[in-house]
């Protein structure tokens, strides 16, 4: 077994390309209505199922 060795860690330094940050914006809102819709309809059901096995015992399922 070999003992443990100590390294350096990894420094990276950049800088954004502001042209493509600036074209990247619409396109991340674009991505980010579908995902809502989705979330908003998971909500919707998760609410119903929720309101649907509130029912008192008597009730006939």
């Amino acid at each position: 077994m070999t003992a443990p060795t100590a390294y350096d860690p990894v420094r990276l330094t950049g800088r954004p390309d502001s042209a493509l940050s600036r074209r990247l914006r619409p396109v991340k809102w674009i991505l980010v209505i579908p995902h809502a819709v989705v979330l908003a309809l998971l909500w919707v059901a998760f609410l119903l199922r929720s309101v649907d096995r509130a029912d008192p015992e008597g009730s006939p399922r």
